[in-house]
């Protein structure tokens, strides 16, 4: 059995979600770059290189496929680079073997 898990480092501290999905920890783990950004649900925000509108209604982000997610992963991804608070955040894939 397959599983992923969003890891996420911050200041120090290490936490994982662990999902059935790829979809739900990409979800998970956009959702939580967007709290480290401090954007609220449905906020306007552009990316770094301001040439993308980033998407953050959470009922838009709950509604994407995972080739939708796959896309903006790594544009939310790039939003925390630099960050001076250890802040960072993987998707990560596991096998369950009996």
């Amino acid at each position: 059995m397959r599983f992923w898990h969003a890891t996420i480092r911050h200041e120090g501290d290490h936490m994982v979600t662990t999902h059935l999905t790829e979809e739900g920890a990409l979800r998970s783990a956009i959702f939580d770059i967007m709290e480290f950004m401090g954007l609220e649900d449905g906020e306007a925000r552009m990316n770094r290189d301001q040439d993308v509108d980033l998407p953050t209604d959470h009922k838009v982000i709950n509604k994407m496929s995972l080739d939708e997610l796959r896309h903006w992963w790594p544009i939310y991804g790039e939003e925390t680079w630099d960050n001076p608070y250890g802040y960072d955040v993987q998707i990560v894939r596991s096998n369950l073997e009996a």
